[in-house]
């Protein structure tokens, strides 16, 4: 469920209605292109609990979910912009799924 407050100052909230560990959660495949200092982000499918990381910037945010059709941008402060990674709540069900599968 993917609620907008804009009234109560909140942008929008993700909240899921069962455990993440119960949940089937498509790879999105996420586009970047770098305009100045903004990082502009979209997506075929929804990816949740998207994370910037792996450079020493200043974001303007970098923890959110990522909607198709709907372009975030975010603002990035600093001289390096190589190196960034982008991590989802996918990526981190692959590594629970490929880690199960190694343990006895």
């Amino acid at each position: 469920m993917i609620c907008e407050l804009k009234n109560k100052g909140v942008k929008s909230k993700t909240l899921f209605t069962f455990s993440v560990k119960e949940m089937n959660i498509e790879q999105p495949n996420i586009q970047t292109q770098w305009k100045g200092d903004t990082i502009f982000l979209n997506t075929d499918t929804p990816a949740f609990q998207v994370y910037l990381h792996g450079i020493d910037e200043r974001f303007s945010d970098n923890f959110f979910t990522l909607l198709p059709n709907k372009e975030k941008s975010v603002v990035c402060t600093g001289a390096d912009k190589k190196g960034l990674k982008i991590y989802t709540l996918a990526d981190l069900k692959d590594k629970e799924q490929k880690n199960r599968n190694y343990v006895k």
